[in-house]
């Protein structure tokens, strides 16, 4: 079982987040965000879109993370143009004990630290640490993970974007009304998505020149 628990205040390079576990989601919000107008957000999945994925895999330690070409452009394009940048990743390897959320929380920290020493804060990072037969409302393409996001971050769902690699991603992005971007490459057919890109730099081109 999952336990939850109280607000944990962890600093990664100068950056102060809270890190909580609540009801099956590992969430990272940046500490004492003032009350400001809702901000026009991207979504990011994290497995295949931000770093390699593992086949018949998961990444367990941060040796296992590697970023997948041209990721940290990409993103220092978003902040640029004034986007605000969550992650939201299903993590099932917590509830079949391959890995501890404590793992999870070692590696996104250090996530976290090489964006920033790279010039990307992240606003937040939202996991759900259930396996898909837990039936829970947070693992996508259900859309508690981004609901959780909008209760901790201000986010505007109606001017924002969601770039994923699978039709979970695309499908919770779509839910909550966001434009949504299939990095598919070779894999197959996304037609519900917005848009389908080669990869990350083809996504964002397109996402800022549809901003509104």
């Amino acid at each position: 079982m999952i336990q939850s628990t109280k607000a944990t205040a962890l600093r990664f390079s100068d950056t102060l987040y809270h890190v909580t576990t609540r009801d099956g989601i590992l969430s990272f919000n940046l500490s004492g965000v003032p009350s400001k107008a809702l901000q026009r957000t991207v979504f990011l999945d994290r497995d295949g879109v931000l770093n390699q994925r593992i086949p018949g895999g998961y990444v367990t330690r941060w040796t296992d993370f590697v970023f997948l070409p041209g990721v940290i452009g990409a993103l220092v394009k978003l902040k640029v143009a004034g986007f605000q940048l969550v992650i939201v990743s299903n993590q099932a390897g917590v509830a079949k004990g391959i890995f501890t959320c404590a793992d999870l929380i070692q590696i996104t920290g250090t996530l976290l630290d090489e964006l920033q020493t790279a010039g990307v804060l992240v606003e937040g990072a939202f996991f759900c640490l259930h396996m898909p037969a837990d039936a829970c409302p947070c693992r996508k393409p259900n859309v508690g993970l981004l609901k959780e996001a909008g209760r901790v971050l201000p986010i505007d769902f109606s001017r924002s974007f969601l770039i994923g690699d699978s039709p979970s991603d695309i499908q919770a992005g779509a839910r909550m009304g966001c434009t949504t971007i299939s990095l598919c490459g070779d894999t197959g057919e996304f037609p519900s998505a917005d848009y389908r890109a080669e990869n990350i730099n083809d996504a964002v081109v397109w996402l800022i020149g549809r901003r509104s």
